[in-house]
């Protein structure tokens, strides 16, 4: 199963991406970030006139997947001077904002469909779309702050 799905409506010439990862609420890995990179310089390619961004199961995404942010932990800043930590973190982070880009860089509107919970990274997804549509009872928020950081891939 990969993180990412792609289907085509092909009379409509409509793309469908779904995160696709429904048990651990569409949380995004360092691959599903990559795989949704690629799928949207795919997309650019083809003969679509839009795409549409979803969630698999009851949620849009719950953000970023925390056993992958722990590999962000890696950075070794005890050996380093704060401008050389800081210079490693953003090429740990401009990869992830890259992808992130990607889908406000395809030549087609991408419409967000969101529904649930919208956390975090899913918010940064979001706010990259063109459109955002979502239900009522959709919940929205950015937890980094909570523990003092920027929301540095997008939702800034």
């Amino acid at each position: 199963m990969t993180d990412i799905k792609t289907e085509f409506l092909t009379e409509e010439k409509v793309a469908i991406v779904t995160l696709n990862r429904p048990k651990k609420l569409n949380s995004l890995t360092w691959a599903s970030f990559n795989e949704l990179k690629i799928v949207m310089e795919e997309l650019n390619k083809k003969d679509v006139r839009c795409i549409v961004l979803k969630g698999e199961g009851q949620h849009f995404s719950a953000g970023l997947d925390l056993s992958s942010a722990m590999s962000m932990s890696s950075i070794n800043s005890s050996q380093l001077d704060p401008a050389r930590t800081a210079f490693q973190f953003f090429n740990t982070v401009k990869p992830l904002q890259d992808s992130v880009s990607s889908l406000e860089n395809v030549r087609v509107p991408v419409i967000a469909a969101i529904w649930g919970f919208c956390i975090g990274a899913g918010v940064d997804l979001s706010s990259a779309c063109d459109i955002r549509l979502c239900t009522k009872d959709t919940k929205f928020t950015i937890k980094e702050v909570d523990v003092g950081l920027a929301a540095d891939i997008g939702t800034l």
